[in-house]
């Protein structure tokens, strides 16, 4: 009998995550650069564009998640599910959803400018302009500032947990992993 998926990364994408980031923080500081838009070294651009397609797609899966059925049971997620809603009224709540909006359109941007060839690519949405004069949009662009800081963090938190340790074997991190799901399900 085939064992169930118990996580929505297989054995086979965590191997290609801790064969690309573990013991590799200095290759995660690239990419939160990069999705910041902060300065990037020659070197360190060059290293986000030589990344192999099966790293975007996984890159592509952590930052911009969509629904998809064939994950496993209680994993599914993309960036509309994360809003609170709770004790928001219709008019306030609108803001945080034209607020997502802009994150999901400017995390496809910067995952659009990885996943391409040339070094610069012309930008829409910028990071530092996320200001404007009228008050609801400063309101919205904020959300989105903010949200985007934290879900770069988080996502290159998720991937640097899963790349472990160098040391560590794939099935010992998959191991390891379970053991914290199984532990974080039954609180």
């Amino acid at each position: 009998m085939k064992e169930l998926q118990q996580m929505r990364y297989s054995t086979e994408e965590l191997s290609l995550i801790k064969n690309t980031f573990a013991e590799n923080q200095d290759l995660l500081k690239s990419l939160r650069k990069h999705f910041l838009q902060l300065p990037l070294t020659e070197n360190e651009a060059n290293q986000l564009h030589n990344f192999n397609p099966e790293i975007l797609k996984l890159l592509r899966r952590f930052f911009l998640p969509t629904l998809e059925g064939d994950e496993p049971i209680n994993q599914i997620i993309d960036l509309w599910m994360t809003i609170n809603f709770q004790d928001r009224t219709p008019e306030t709540a609108i803001l945080h959803l034209r607020a997502r909006s802009l994150v999901i359109e400017y995390l496809e941007q910067q995952l659009w400018s990885l996943e391409k060839e040339e070094e610069k690519c012309d930008f829409r949405l910028e990071f530092r302009d996320f200001i404007s004069l009228n008050s609801k949009q400063v309101y919205i662009n904020f959300i989105a500032r903010n949200t985007i800081v934290q879900h770069v963090e988080q996502q290159l938190t998720q991937i640097y947990i899963l790349a472990g340790l160098k040391q560590e074997t794939t099935e010992q991190t998959l191991e390891r992993i379970q053991e914290k799901l199984k532990k974080d399900s039954s609180k």
